[in-house]
């Protein structure tokens, strides 16, 4: 197959970190709109408990827009806010931009450990989800369609077994990538972009699960299992889609 990916040719467009807590919370600390205000540098934001926990949203165009292919096109896309959920059951924490994430992730896992230690130290790692949304584009001249019907539609290649089931249908692959011996799993989908002939949109879910239970990841923690998810998609899920 000629299909490739240049080198780096791929932009991150969104994060999301979940964690299942070991055991559920019985309660969560009285973190002030104010407190959020500082952590996120924003004037406003939504701000609220409700029986999932504490949910924080903040002020967020909610579009996001690309050149596409034909003359004076503009592709328009609905996108969700960065959204921070300290729930009963879990955390949840999405951004457009990993490095805010990363940010803001930070100064809250420090302000809980320094000034509620308790709440902290309560706050056990069952499972964790990393959620990666990419764009990423082919070569110069190969398109989305041919990419779908030589790479899955019109191919017998054996190697389609080790990534599990594969579902295509309306131009979407869904792929489950499982680590033999272990419970890690990776969850791929895979779509055209909009109004680009030669972009993909993929979607990476990426599962694990923590044993020992510990506390909640630590900033660089969180990197590293970040990195760990990037690096399977340019290591091993981008030369498998790609044949290379």
């Amino acid at each position: 197959m000629i299909l490739t990916v240049p080198d780096n040719n791929y932009s991150i467009q969104s994060c999301t970190y979940v964690v299942i807590w070991k055991k559920p919370l019985t309660t969560i600390p009285p973190l002030s709109t104010d407190f959020f205000k500082r952590l996120f540098q924003v004037e406003e934001l939504e701000y609220g408990f409700s029986q999932q926990g504490l949910t924080v949203v903040l002020p967020q165009p909610n579009t996001l827009h690309y050149q596409g292919d034909a003359p004076n096109e503009t592709i328009f896309q609905i996108r969700p806010a960065p959204t921070l959920l300290i729930g009963y059951q879990q955390m949840t924490f999405f951004h457009l931009d990993v490095n805010k994430l990363f940010s803001a992730y930070e100064g809250l896992v420090n302000e809980l450990k320094n000034k509620y230690n308790a709440f902290y130290m309560s706050m056990l790692s069952g499972k964790i989800g990393i959620n990666i949304e990419y764009f990423i584009k082919l070569v110069d001249g190969e398109s989305t369609q041919k990419f779908f019907k030589e790479r899955f539609l019109c191919n017998n290649d054996s190697s389609l077994e080790a990534f599990g089931f594969i579902d295509t249908a309306f131009q979407e692959v869904n792929i489950q990538l499982i680590e033999p011996g272990n419970d890690k799993l990776m969850q791929i989908k895979i779509q055209p972009l909009a109004g680009r002939t030669n972009e993909l949109y993929i979607l990476s879910n990426d599962h694990y699960g923590i044993s020992p239970s510990e506390n909640i990841f630590t900033i660089d923690q969180l990197k590293s299992y970040i990195d760990k998810s990037i690096g399977k998609m340019k290591t091993q899920v981008i030369p498998y889609l790609t044949n290379n």
